[in-house]
């Protein structure tokens, strides 16, 4: 029954991003490489979109907000070692909200009248984090700033028509993590409920825990010399 909605994110995410409070056992990864071994330098850029459509499961309200295509875009501020940060911003549209059990299992096809108002675009901040032996790109909200702030109308709407979404989101690097593999020109990323929960982050839409379900994919869009090269992050 979950078809559609079980295709992969990005809302990417709101996400693409990443960086947050992690378990103990994580540990800052050092770098983010181009062309296979060279450091990224401060100030270089990313592109993305999510694979599939994305969503944010809010189980707390019963919904989940799907959304066809999602955007970002990156910039590198510290390419690292000892410490790879980075800002993005994530646009997305096409979105509906869904009715689901408290599993997180989509109960009808027929989307509920709330219009999304959009585009959703999300802010953050992020770096690069070793966890377990493998990298995750960890973001946060800006203190007392939110992500982005979701808003819904229709006159039959019954969910809160205002939601702040703010708090930290985990995203796991599936492929250019060289932990486990070689550098790729299309990293591909991944957001979960299960990653979520794994690295101890909360992301909250209002006051109701959420999670990013789905994947995306990066590649280096400046400076110039650098497009089309490998990315990998250590």
């Amino acid at each position: 029954m979950r078809k559609h909605l079980s295709k992969t994110l990005g809302l990417s995410l709101l996400a693409a991003l990443s960086l947050m409070a992690f378990a103990v056992s994580s540990a800052q990864a050092g770098e983010i490489q181009v062309g296979g071994s060279t450091t990224l330098a401060a100030g270089a850029s990313f592109n993305g979109e999510q694979i599939g459509s994305g969503t944010l499961l809010v189980k707390a309200l019963s919904i989940e907000i799907l959304c066809e295509k999602g955007t970002y875009v990156a910039n590198v501020t510290n390419p690292g070692p000892p410490l790879a940060t980075f800002s993005a911003t994530l646009t997305f549209s096409k979105c509906k909200v869904f009715p689901i059990n408290a599993a997180g299992e989509l109960t009808s096809k027929e989307a509920l009248p709330c219009i999304v108002e959009e585009p959703i675009v999300a802010k953050g901040n992020g770096e690069v984090v070793l966890h377990e032996g493998d990298s995750y790109l960890l973001a946060k909200s800006a203190e007392g700033v939110p992500f982005t702030t979701i808003k819904f109308s229709g006159e039959e709407c019954t969910l809160p028509l205002k939601n702040e979404v703010k708090g930290s989101q985990a995203i796991k690097v599936l492929t250019g993590d060289l932990n486990l593999g070689p550098a790729v020109v299309e990293p591909e990323l991944e957001a979960s409920d299960a990653i979520q929960e794994l690295l101890k982050d909360e992301l909250l839409f209002g006051k109701n825990k959420s999670f990013l379900m789905g994947k995306g994919k990066v590649k280096v869009s400046a400076p110039l010399a650098d497009v089309g090269k490998t990315i990998g992050v250590k």
